[in-house]
């Protein structure tokens, strides 16, 4: 540590060296800093969960990836988007997100499909094969579908994920 060393500096080196090594209190003044960091941080990052690789977030469920891989064709080809893998789910982004693929094996007992897709419609759609449908807030419909094999990745599917990608440009329908 150089001499005279500034609040940050000092803050910097205790952090450093308590990875290491617990020869010694931090002062006072510095376990008041790296508080403040740490709560500083806390803000930035919340209501945002921490991003994991595809590969954990697919460890040990080759199927779930499979589809996955699928459904991402048929992102894909429905326009640009951004991808956001989390612990829990990867969601589809324009402005807003507009889709999500999850695994429900990780949450739910009994035999589960591989992936679930959750598609964001500004409107309630009459499918049959939609297992559930929540509004979570007004003119927003989450309507779930359980993924058992490519074979449920079809063109209606397809034009469902355009719809929510035009939804969530702000384009509506």
């Amino acid at each position: 540590m150089p001499p005279r060393a500034t609040l940050a500096q000092r803050t910097n080196w205790h952090v450093a060296h308590a990875r290491h090594c617990a020869c010694r209190p931090v002062p006072g003044p510095v376990e008041v800093e790296i508080r403040r960091r740490a709560a500083a941080a806390r803000q930035r990052t919340r209501g945002r969960a921490p991003t994991v690789t595809l590969a954990a977030y697919f460890a040990g469920r080759p199927e779930s990836r499979r589809l996955y891989r699928g459904l991402r064709q048929l992102v894909d080809a429905a326009g640009p988007a951004t991808v956001r893998v989390t612990k829990s789910q990867i969601a589809f982004r324009r402005v807003r997100a507009f889709a999500w693929a999850w695994i429900p094996g990780r949450y739910l007992r009994g035999h589960r499909p591989p992936l679930v897709l959750s598609i964001a419609l500004p409107a309630r759609d009459r499918s049959s094969r939609w297992k559930e449908i929540a509004s979570p807030a007004s003119g927003r419909f989450v309507h779930h579908l359980e993924l058992h094999g490519l074979a449920d990745l079809d063109r209606q599917v397809a034009r469902w994920l355009v719809r929510a990608g035009k939804a969530a440009d702000g384009d509506g329908l």
